[in-house]
């Protein structure tokens, strides 16, 4: 047979001429060579079925209120500015928590802001730091607006409000991601 360029390969193809059958060789376009590919993605299959879900999963929430996904005010366990430093490692430890929103209760019970235990565990004194600022989130504001909020401040305590100003709950980055 003759030589083909590399770009084309062989097949035959039956042909029944005048009651004779015979086979005649036709070329075909083959798949071009490896180096030739175009870039994809070499993740294992399963891992790009489960990054597929995540995003379709993202994507189908991305419009919802983030009240949805807030820890409801009264469930949140919160340090206040009169605890040592100690008792709020022991609170935070009990219920898995690695923000705890912090209110000062020398005058009416008014939220300060919060305390990453991280911190805690950094900080050589024994006294509780200066609350960090809490992020205010609107109640009906988007998920993904919410999301992309958080991750600009480090992750902080996103604080739900509703349009009164009420504290409606909490909510962080990682339980939104």
């Amino acid at each position: 047979p003759p030589l083909l360029p590399t770009h084309q390969t062989q097949s035959s193809i039956p042909v029944r001429l005048a009651g004779a059958e015979m086979s005649i060789r036709a070329p075909q376009e083959r798949h071009p060579r490896h180096h030739e590919r175009q870039p994809r993605d070499h993740a294992p299959r399963p891992v790009r079925r489960l990054v597929r879900r995540e995003a379709q999963d993202l994507v189908a929430v991305a419009g919802e209120p983030v009240k949805r996904f807030a820890s409801p005010a009264g469930r949140v366990v919160r340090a206040t500015t009169t605890m040592s430093k100690s008792e709020v490692l022991r609170i935070a430890q009990r219920f898995g928590r690695t923000l705890l929103p912090v209110d000062d209760t020398r005058g009416r019970r008014e939220l300060v802001g919060y305390v990453r235990t991280l911190d805690l565990y950094l900080d050589k004194s024994g006294q509780l730091p200066t609350p960090k600022p809490l992020l205010m989130l609107q109640e009906d504001q988007a998920f993904l607006s919410a999301l992309r909020q958080l991750s600009d401040t480090e992750d902080a305590l996103g604080h739900v409000v509703n349009r009164e100003g009420q504290t409606v709950g909490f909510v962080t980055g990682r339980e939104l991601r």
